[in-house]
C-alpha cells in the first residue's frame, strides 16, 4: 500500500476550487465519501477471494489441505 493519495481524490480536490458555495461543498464531501467506498471495494473483494489462503498460511497448512504442511 502506498502513502500517496489516490489520483481521483487529487483530481477532485483540484476541480473543487472551480465551484464555490455551501451546495458545492456538500456535493464535494458526498462525492469524496462515495469515492472512498468505491476505492475500498477491490481490496475487500481480494480479501474475500484470497482470505482462505491467508488463514491457511497462518495456521501452517496449505490451501485446501486438512493437515499441516511439512
Amino acid at each position: 500500500m502506498t502513502d500517496r493519495p489516490p489520483i481521483a481524490a487529487v483530481g477532485t480536490a483540484f476541480f473543487a476550487g472551480l465551484h464555490t458555495g455551501w451546495k458545492a461543498t456538500e456535493r464535494h464531501t458526498a462525492f469524496l465519501s462515495a469515492l472512498d467506498d468505491l476505492q475500498d471495494a477491490p481490496g475487500d473483494l481480494d480479501e474475500i477471494a484470497t482470505g482462505h489462503e491467508i488463514l491457511d498460511e497462518r495456521a501452517g497448512t496449505e490451501a485446501g489441505s486438512p493437515t499441516p504442511a511439512q
